[in-house]
């Protein structure tokens, strides 16, 4: 399988996974620290279990420190994406994210020395037109921004740098030794969290019933293979490149959401307005658009 089938394979399962991450968080889970150390601590058991079979990988002292750093980075980009998840609807959120692929680009060129394409600057401008139409929202007493904007774009920035070191990581050693010691490092910035607020995070897994825990630990672990899939795609192309493929999974959300939506609205809460959802297709439409241009 190429890079853009693993890419793909995993932005499928996170729509999947995403989704429910907003039926939790509006449903069931008030801490998003909590909703962060879940994954974090759940991820390195699966991965050393996995170690068992295929042993501990060796690295070069950068290598893995740059792997262990993009793990550490993950824990503050999900959780101001879990933020913006809880604050506003799913297929609003996710595309939003996706700008990230522009702090990658620009990131890249200041320290990568990777400049950027005629097709790239168009990109951006398409991802700003799409970005409005996704944050505004019309209604009869006038427009409004999203409230998930500001956590979405520090998230976005994370986001960049979690890529990045990723990325020099497969380069400076190989898959599984990236794999692992990034693992590794989400695994220490979970534990951190779940000892600064202890308190709260405990307070939180006692609250909820045993369907759920089995339910949030069944869709972390879907969403583990997604990570799986995905960094496998950044092992085998460019940073920028595989986190473009991120603007598709903004129109495999918004089809599961109004899916869902359109079932039951109460689960995720998304609009199904044939106004919204129009707005929300063309603010897409723009993003794929964009996204597409930062692959070619």
């Amino acid at each position: 399988m190429t890079w853009l089938g693993y890419a793909f394979a995993g932005i499928t399962i996170w729509s999947v996974t995403a989704t429910a991450d907003r039926f939790f968080l509006i449903r069931h889970v008030t801490s998003k620290r909590f909703y962060v150390v879940v994954p974090a601590l759940l991820q390195f058991s699966v991965v050393l279990i996995f170690a068992i079979f295929f042993s501990i990988p060796h690295a070069t002292p950068l290598a893995a420190l740059a792997a262990i750093a993009s793990g550490a980075t993950e824990v503050i980009l999900l959780y101001y994406l879990y933020t913006a998840v809880s604050s506003d609807e799913v297929s609003r959120v996710f595309p939003l994210a996706t700008a990230g692929p522009i702090f990658t680009l620009v990131l890249g060129w200041l320290f990568l020395k990777e400049t950027p394409t005629p097709h790239q600057l168009v990109a951006f401008v398409l991802f700003l037109i799409g970005g409005f139409l996704l944050a505004a929202k019309f209604n009869e007493s006038g427009a409004s921004i999203s409230r998930a904007i500001k956590p979405l774009f520090i998230g976005a920035l994370f986001t960049s740098v979690f890529t990045l070191l990723l990325r020099f990581a497969f380069v400076a050693s190989n898959f599984w030794s990236g794999f692992f010691y990034s693992r590794l490092g989400f695994f220490i910035g979970g534990l951190i969290v779940l000892y600064m607020y202890r308190k709260e995070i405990t307070h939180q897994w006692r609250e909820l019933e045993l369907g759920t825990r089995a339910a949030l630990i069944g869709n972390q672990l879907a969403a583990f293979s997604g990570h799986a899939f995905y960094f496998l795609a950044i092992s085998l192309a460019s940073a920028a490149l595989v986190q473009s493929v991120l603007g598709a999974q903004s129109a495999i959300i918004l089809f599961f959401a109004v899916l869902v939506s359109l079932w039951n609205r109460d689960i995720v809460k998304e609009s199904a307005a044939p106004r919204d959802i129009l707005q929300k297709s063309i603010g897409v439409a723009f993003i794929v658009a964009a996204s597409y241009l930062l692959a070619v």
